[in-house]
């Protein structure tokens, strides 16, 4: 579903471009508008989150010091989700210097405590063709092994889940 939304509003975008007339390039504009906020609430669906209608703080989403300088950048065109619970879950940002500033993205994830993923193979849908998906999200939690009970058996394959 998300590739068709995808290819209409790259198809969109194409026709905004060319075309002359003000009323018209506003028409495609608003229709592409909705089709990008239809593309980011099925995202956020297929991953069972929520798209927000407010963005949330950074410091809400990271693990670490948030005093970061935040480069606008990194969270172009972001889009932000929440779980079921309303707590946050994600940014999707659509990113135009996509590999290079990949280093940028990953110093940034290390010192604020965060994940990315920029699935190569997924489609951007703010700009097709020229944005890359780059979603940030908190690590995933480790269950820490619990101590042994007084007298318990250490057995020598691994708890499931580490």
């Amino acid at each position: 579903m998300i590739a068709e939304l995808v290819r209409q509003i790259d198809l969109l975008i194409g026709q905004s471009e060319r075309t002359k007339h003000q009323f018209k390039k506003e028409r495609l504009r608003r229709h592409i508008q909705d089709l990008t906020r239809h593309a980011a609430a099925e995202f956020g669906r297929l991953h069972r989150w929520h798209l927000s209608a407010q963005p949330f703080l950074l410091s809400e989403l990271a693990t670490r010091s948030t005093d970061l300088q935040i480069i606008r950048q990194l969270f172009d065109h972001a889009y932000y989700y929440r779980d079921s619970s309303g707590r946050p879950v994600a940014i999707a940002a659509h990113l135009y210097d996509w590999p290079e500033i990949g280093p940028d993205v990953e110093i940034f994830c290390e010192k604020a405590g965060l994940r990315y993923d920029a699935p190569a193979d997924y489609p951007s849908w703010w700009y097709p063709g020229w944005t890359q998906l780059v979603i940030y999200t908190r690590p995933s939690k480790r269950r820490r092994r619990r101590p042994s009970a007084k007298g318990q058996l250490e057995l020598p394959f691994p708890i499931s889940g580490n």
